[in-house]
């Protein structure tokens, strides 16, 4: 059973996640932060995949309380990112943020990482992605 509409069930599926997110077939994803709402729907769509507690991961999910946390967060995750993984900063549609601001983007530029492509996700939630910088 699930507390989501129906519409909403059906998006939350592995495969369909792998295609908004870029992630290849036996990712190794680390998934954390704040919002337990959002954190929560990410767990289920992430279902799929690893989730090791060591070692490389092709991305990394964030659902900060603040740009503050999220540089934080990021400061930590960067040495465990491959060279071609992601952070993904993950924000409720209609928090007042939005997609990522110049504040988050200077802050995880300092913490070595540069904007990428972001996909229009079909939640209610706002990604913004970052790769770490050369």
């Amino acid at each position: 059973m699930t507390d989501l509409p129906p519409d909403e069930e059906r998006r939350d599926r592995p495969h369909e996640a792998a295609g908004w997110f870029d992630l290849p077939p036996g990712a190794r994803v680390w998934i954390g932060g704040h919002d337990t709402a959002l954190k929560k729907r990410l767990h289920r769509l992430l279902a799929g995949f690893s989730r090791p507690s060591e070692g490389p991961l092709h991305a990394a999910f964030l659902t900060p309380k603040d740009e503050e946390e999220a540089a934080y967060f990021a400061r930590k995750l960067r040495p465990r990112l491959a060279p071609r993984g992601r952070l993904w900063i993950l924000r409720p549609r209609g928090d007042g943020h939005g997609p990522a601001g110049e504040k988050l983007t200077d802050l995880l530029a300092r913490a070595g990482y540069r904007p990428c492509d972001s996909p229009d996700l079909p939640l209610p939630a706002h990604a913004c992605g970052f790769t770490p910088a050369p």
